[in-house]
């Protein structure tokens, strides 16, 4: 199992939430946040591709509020993603510098052409990590895949390279890793990737499956289980050493895109908040009306928590919807797959 357990949940850290659910009480543990719609990159394999564009800004002291009345009632982490590139919100770092005052682990998701020198100074300190979308080991790939300029790749790898820099400087706690997708486009460039990363000095290069979100057209063609395609993973995995991790989420892979459970369960432990302000059980929910709970601009954050549209609907996506139309293996699908067991238990538990 890898130190950072990519692959599973960690609700099992959480009993005293898992037994409030049980009783039909609780909050959120975790909060994704979307500080902006704007982006610099128009990646092929967006899971947002389906969102109309804009720069739209979400109002952080909002945020800041929303973390102030969360901490107190549970809430362990916010995570700094979503819709947009979250960097290009000039205000957020000073918005994870006061979040993490409030009590609650930040983490931020990012392309990293907006992580200046400058900008890790300030957050590595506050954030218990960061990962950044690297999709190619070859600067005209990358620049395909994401839909920027090759130069662009240079410049995420030198303000990664800065970044390492200064949380050694700094004696950070943070842990800094890259994402990539396991794509057919890809696969052969991925073990430069690994190397350079390896060389800069991240902690780990983690390597996902596409999960396609039903409102985008992009698709990938690859087998995950074709032998070529797993030894190439192998490969990869044999490139880790010096402190540097090669994650390749074998679960996840193995696991698509079966569902061993009918319904989502996991909805309240988690929340998803767009740019827009707009409070939603998921990220894949996000743009559809019928999903949202409500707007941190209309109501404060324990009047939506506890208000009959979002109580209403998590009764409906536990009881009626059928989440089988659902992304392959969302982000809480782990979590999922744990809580159905626990409201279906096998017999004879007692036999432990």
């Amino acid at each position: 199992m890898s130190t950072y357990q990519l692959d599973d949940h960690k609700l099992l850290y959480h009993l005293e939430a898992v037994a409030a659910w049980r009783r039909g009480q609780g909050h959120p543990l975790a909060f994704s946040i979307g500080p902006t719609r704007s982006c610099n990159y128009r990646c092929q394999f967006c899971a947002y591709a389906y969102l109309e564009r804009r720069p739209i800004f979400l109002d952080l002291q909002r945020v800041v509020r929303l973390a102030q009345d969360a901490a107190p009632r549970g809430a362990k982490s916010f995570f700094f993603s979503g819709d947009g590139e979250p960097l290009l919100h000039r205000e957020l770092p000073d918005c994870i510098v006061a979040v993490k005052r409030c009590g609650v682990d930040v983490a931020l998701n990012t392309n990293a052409s907006r992580l200046t020198p400058e900008v890790s100074r300030q957050i590595l300190p506050c954030l218990s990590w960061i990962r950044v979308s690297v999709n190619a080991g070859e600067r005209r790939l990358y620049a395909g895949l994401h839909g920027t300029a090759a130069s662009s790749y240079d410049r995420v790898l030198d303000n990664l390279a800065e970044a390492v820099a200064e949380k050694r400087r700094a004696e950070a706690g943070c842990t800094i890793g890259v994402q990539a997708l396991i794509l057919r486009d890809n696969l052969a460039s991925l073990p430069v990737l690994a190397a350079e990363l390896r060389k800069i000095g991240v902690d780990y290069l983690a390597l996902k499956p596409f999960l396609p979100h039903p409102s985008i057209d992009y698709r990938d063609q690859i087998a995950y289980d074709a032998p070529e395609v797993q030894e190439a993973l192998r490969q990869l995995e044999a490139l880790a050493g010096d402190g540097f991790a090669v994650i390749v989420r074998w679960r996840s892979l193995a696991k698509l895109p079966r569902r061993d459970y009918q319904r989502c369960l996991s909805l309240p432990f988690f929340v998803d908040i767009d740019s827009n302000g707009d409070v939603y059980p998921c990220g894949p929910m996000i743009g559809n009306p019928r999903f949202c709970y409500g707007n941190l601009y209309e109501e404060a954050w324990p009047a939506i928590w506890e208000g009959e549209r979002r109580k209403n609907l998590e009764k409906y996506m536990a009881e009626q919807f059928d989440c089988s139309a659902c992304m392959p293996n969302c982000r809480n699908d782990a979590v999922n797959r744990f809580l159905w067991r626990l409201r279906h238990p096998p017999a004879h538990v007692n036999f432990i």
